[in-house]
């Protein structure tokens, strides 16, 4: 990361070409130009006004109107769309190879695990949209999207399926954070994508039971 203008900015890549252009301030300028340029189209599939709603406006602040470390709604519906994908009912091939890929990552990760004896969970963090109807449906909306096209339970089942077949503790607090949710106490922060405070320690209190869980089936 490099601070510039007051701005943090990400100058790596997982692609050589992207590291290395990263770099030059040059690059940096109109790669933050284009992005800016994508927060504008955001904004006019909004409508044209980020706070065109006191509904979307208020999912960006606190009870008392404070910004809570949330990203622009607009930015955040972008990056929304960029996961999406994930859910696409039938995936893409794309997808597919993606998952392939992370998949052997796992397996060569449990191997290692294996052959040191270190005990391991695969631990699945849901997005907000598998467990928050209401941001599901206005980042849809905004993107113009049908929910019809997604299956937000798919990753998990196919993540069920994988540590099922090669003997993988796997630890999904998909469905209590579902069973826990509450619009006016939400479990993480609006238009942020991570946890907050609450949803934090729901997820942390049902790896623990997890970890625990395996502790006494391992014994002393």
């Amino acid at each position: 990361m490099e601070v510039y203008r007051g701005r943090l900015y990400y100058v790596g890549s997982s692609q050589p070409v992207l590291n290395v252009l990263r770099k030059l301030r040059i690059f940096q300028l109109s790669e933050k130009a284009i992005r800016e340029l994508g927060s504008i189209v955001a904004q006019r599939r909004l409508g044209g006004d980020p706070d065109a709603s006191t509904e979307v406006k208020t999912r960006n602040t606190d009870e008392e109107g404070t910004a809570i470390g949330s990203y622009p709604w607009e930015d955040f519906v972008m990056i929304q769309s960029r996961r999406l994908p994930v859910f696409l009912e039938p995936p893409h091939r794309r997808t597919l190879k993606l998952w392939e890929e992370a998949e052997g990552y796992l397996l060569e990760f449990d191997h290692l695990c294996r052959e040191a004896d270190v005990p391991w969970i695969l631990h699945v963090v849901p997005s907000e949209v598998q467990v928050d109807p209401e941001t599901r449906r206005l980042v849809l909306e905004a993107l113009s999207l049908s929910e019809e096209a997604y299956d937000f339970d798919a990753p998990q089942r196919r993540l069920h399926d994988f540590a099922n077949a090669h003997g993988i503790t796997i630890v999904d607090p998909l469905p209590e954070l579902r069973a826990q949710h509450n619009r006016n106490d939400r479990l993480y922060i609006p238009n942020n994508t991570h946890w907050g405070i609450k949803g934090n320690r729901l997820a942390g209190e049902i790896l623990a039971a997890a970890v625990e869980a395996e502790l006494a089936t391992d014994g002393p």
